[in-house]
């Protein structure tokens, strides 16, 4: 097998059945899996097809996956397995995690300012026992760290790509290389030579991601990656009362403090950051999960696409449309945001993504949304459109829908196309997977 046949129902080193695509990024794209002999649900973590795998290239790649699986604290994505391709491609297996990461949480607006320190300390004790172990990060943002639940459904925070984040180092450092979402969290030392960055430099990551999260912003905001690249090597971040005055001064001297461009002016260590916080989490740790509303923004098409609907306690979504009363007669109650199909026992998005985009970002968008959501097999979505065609139970302000809009379908086609059901026919067609179509989940 090699990394052009990584299709759902394939598998992988006669153990891993593939799912569908969960995410991908500037290095690798992440795909679900199911292990064939234990039932577990995992995800599978493959080097990019048009990422050139040179033997210096996999070698680190496996190397620093290694490395990754020596992290054992509870804030750390767990790395279950490590192989190849038979092409030589490498993979890494990993848990895979229900929830949504925090750069996905914040796009709505900052976040309750103890809810955000509290996310931000369970990362400094990841990041922390990472350096005590010679690894240093490089590349701590909000979109690397994954809000999910403990099975007593208390918020946890997972920091991801330990040592993946490696591969993508260079020491000559450009915004084309770096991507603009990176170098916004990326420290002075690290623009300049990345190879000789210390811990201290994860420390200035996880107090720009705090600004982030306390604000709504980044502390050097600019249009292009070439002008944050400047202003984080020469401008001086912007004061986070500015944008939100009822930041406690205390934590406005703690974020600016690991945002000094002199590392020895910095928090040492992750842990001193997470003691500096203490007083500012006094409220406990935040007791459940939410997920982020849909919305733009901006972020390229190989990055994570926005996550839809909010998220609710996980024990209610997953006994919860067992225990909701049902509607005499009606096939489909509306219940806040989501569509429950008592016929079918499906439970659907109650609003479209609210963008078009192509086939495997619509996997991802279903994916990153979390509790089994995941794109609808064509005859689950003809079954929903022709029902509501004939006999709608609901009006289309409470489930909004339009006749133009067409839907894609979990199902390949063929190579290079896709699955897609229009919304105006009911009837299924095929499309090339780059065209932009409409995009409903299903669990």
């Amino acid at each position: 097998m090699n990394r052009a046949s990584l299709a759902p129902g394939a598998i992988v080193r006669q153990k891993y059945r593939l799912g569908p695509l969960l995410g991908q990024g500037g290095m690798a794209i992440v795909v679900a899996a199911e292990h064939l002999f234990l039932g577990q649900a995992v995800a599978l973590k493959v080097l990019r097809a048009d990422v050139p795998q040179g033997p210096e290239v996999v070698e680190r790649f496996l190397r620093e996956a290694r490395a990754a699986r020596r992290l054992e604290g509870p804030h750390v994505a767990r790395v279950l397995d490590v192989d190849v391709l038979d092409d030589g491609t490498p993979f890494i297996v990993m848990e895979r995690l229900v929830g949504t990461d925090l750069f996905a949480l914040a796009r709505s607006g900052p976040l309750p300012i103890h809810d955000a320190v509290a996310y931000v300390r369970q990362a400094c004790e990841a990041i922390g026992e990472a350096h005590q172990k010679g690894i240093v990060h490089r590349d701590v943002k909000p979109a690397n760290l994954f809000l999910t639940h403990t099975p007593e459904g208390r918020a946890a925070i997972k920091v991801l790509d330990f040592g993946i984040s490696q591969v993508a180092v260079d020491t000559r450092i450009t915004a084309e290389a770096v991507g603009m979402g990176s170098a916004e969290y990326m420290s002075p030392e690290q623009i300049r030579s990345a190879a000789t960055v210390d811990g201290r430099s994860d420390v200035w990551s996880l107090g720009a991601t705090l600004f982030e999260l306390c604000t709504g912003s980044t502390p050097f905001h600019a249009e292009t990656g070439s002008a944050v690249l400047a202003k984080v090597l020469e401008g001086l971040p912007t004061p986070p009362r500015t944008l939100r005055p009822e930041l406690p001064e205390g934590l406005s001297q703690v974020i600016l403090r690991c945002l000094e461009k002199d590392p020895a002016r910095r928090f040492a260590t992750a842990e001193d950051l997470a003691r500096a916080l203490v007083p500012f989490a006094t409220e406990g740790p935040p007791t459940r999960i939410l997920r982020a509303p849909a919305a733009s923004r901006g972020v390229p098409a190989a990055a994570f696409v926005a996550v839809g609907l909010v998220a609710l306690i996980a024990a209610v979504l997953v006994f919860g449309p067992k225990l909701r009363p049902a509607a005499s007669g009606a096939r489909f109650v509306l219940e806040g945001d989501v569509v429950i199909d008592r016929e079918s026992s499906l439970t659907w998005e109650r609003r479209p993504a609210p963008a078009a985009m192509d086939w495997a970002a619509a996997g991802v968008h279903c994916g990153q949304a979390g509790e089994g959501y995941r794109l609808p097999t064509s005859d689950e979505l003809v079954g929903l459109l022709a029902v509501l065609a004939v006999e709608p139970p609901l009006d289309t302000q409470a489930f909004s829908r339009t006749p133009v809009d067409v839907f894609w379908t979990a199902t390949r086609a063929s190579e290079g196309t896709a699955k897609v059901v229009s919304f105006a026919s009911g009837a299924p067609g095929e499309a090339v997977v780059s065209a932009r179509k409409r995009v409903r989940c299903v669990r």
